[in-house]
């Protein structure tokens, strides 16, 4: 089993888990946890290098690209409003640096699956993330980049059908929102409907 993970998975510091519901070390903590318990069957994979911004384009709008690189765009979309009185360069770092770390390891996660039929990402599924914005902790979308990245280098063909499947609490509406008028990519998503985000 292919398990993919770097160490720039980590976003921000363990101490910003006492404000937001979303633990910061997650990946960290998962792979402790995997390592531990199945050990010698895992075998690890880490992409070598993050996505670029220009690489991002292919599924952001550029402008939402660019304001993502102020602090007070990153707290609104991670919800620590007074994250917004940190210095750009330390939120770049805790949290946008993260989250093109993630995007390359879903691809490499996606692309490991086309070769074997199973990969898996210990970092990623941000599917609040639209093209004109982020929203409930995720910058970009890793599913929509994963899936336009396979079309445009021939790995996934215009005529296959994707199935993606969102198991997470929240509805996946950013992904909701790459695909809802893609015939080729069918969603099966449960989630808690009486809470956000509702629309």
């Amino acid at each position: 089993m292919q398990i993919v993970y770097h160490q720039n998975l980590i976003f921000g510091s363990a101490l910003l888990n006492r404000f937001h519901p979303f633990q910061f070390d997650r990946a960290r903590v998962a792979q402790g946890i995997l390592r531990d318990t199945l050990g010698e069957k895992l075998e690890w994979r880490s992409p070598e290098k993050a996505v670029t911004w220009s690489q991002l384009e292919l599924v952001h709008n550029a402008t939402y690209l660019k304001e993502l690189q102020r602090s007070s765009t990153i707290a609104q979309v991670i919800e620590v409003p007074f994250l917004a009185l940190s210095p750009g360069f330390l939120t770049r770092r805790w949290f946008l640096r993260p989250a093109r770390w993630s995007v390359a390891c879903s691809l490499l996660a996606a692309e490991c699956a086309l070769e074997s039929g199973l990969g898996i990402c210990l970092g990623g599924g941000f599917h609040h993330a639209k093209r004109e914005g982020g929203e409930g902790f995720c910058f970009v979308n890793d599913i929509a980049f994963v899936v336009e990245s396979l079309r445009d280098t021939g790995k996934l063909k215009p005529e296959q059908q994707v199935l993606y499947i969102d198991l997470d609490v929240h509805q996946g509406n950013g992904v909701s929102a790459y695909y809802h008028n893609d015939p080729t990519v069918r969603s099966l998503d449960i989630y808690n409907e009486d809470i956000y985000p509702v629309w």
